[in-house]
């Protein structure tokens, strides 16, 4: 019973930080796969979904939503499903989930249930497949950041910097020993666009919507290369 006991009490103690450096250790394995640069998809998990413990620097938490900007931890998968179970069945339908924050609204036709995007392995294998397909609309990786938060300018610049300075304080990368989780079934390239953007003029093309500012000049990054967030002073 002593020996159960302690089992336990280690278990309990241990899963929080199990659990957070699951979703890195997933983006890290995501990053090799996808050519990302090293640290990036990290860095964008926890500017997405960071969970301070109090011990040591925020790290990506797997159970977390966003409801239009009203952001939640939960301490369980299931605590976590229960909640935006409701949330959904009350009719709202935008809401972001879990390690990289996937939207359901924009995102959720490629997965079967909200059980299915809470899944750290499947969440993060689409987030980076998403990244990586943005990295070629747009041409840079610095550019596909931005796109990946937001196509407001504005909005888009303002992320990227928070993940550049997140970026910036990343010493240690996880290491590649988990196997690498398999891209979300029959993706689509640009699906995950398909459905109306009601951010912008729905007569409007989306990409047209952005100026012809410098950042979409800047190069693109090869495999193992850190992205350069240093603000054009043109701009």
């Amino acid at each position: 019973m002593r020996i159960f006991l302690s089992c336990l009490f280690f278990v309990l103690v241990a899963a929080p930080a199990i659990w957070a450096s699951t979703c890195e250790t997933l983006a890290r394995e995501a990053e090799v796969k996808h050519g990302i640069p090293p640290g990036l998809l990290i860095a964008i998990a926890r500017a997405e979904s960071g969970r301070p413990d109090g011990a040591g620097p925020v790290e990506a938490w797997p159970w977390t939503s966003n409801i239009r900007g009203a952001g939640r931890y939960y301490e369980t998968r299931i605590e976590a499903l229960e909640h935006l179970t409701r949330t959904l069945d009350s009719g709202e339908e935008s809401f972001d989930i879990g390690c990289m924050q996937i939207n359901w609204y924009w995102h959720g036709d490629h997965f079967e249930s909200l059980d299915a995007l809470f899944e750290p392995a499947r969440n993060v294998a689409y987030a980076a497949q998403f990244l990586s397909e943005l990295r070629v609309e747009a041409g840079s990786w610095e550019a596909a950041v931005r796109l990946y938060h937001s196509r407001d300018p504005d909005r888009g610049r303002s992320y990227a910097a928070r993940v550049r300075d997140i970026l910036s304080n990343l010493s240690v990368l996880p290491e590649v020993t988990l196997a690498v989780a398999p891209a979300p079934r029959n993706y689509v390239p640009s699906r995950a666009l398909s459905r109306q953007d009601r951010r912008f003029d729905a007569q409007t093309p989306l990409v047209a919507t952005l100026p012809a500012a410098t950042y979409w000049m800047s190069s693109a990054l090869g495999a193992g290369k850190v992205p350069d967030f240093v603000p054009d002073a043109r701009r």
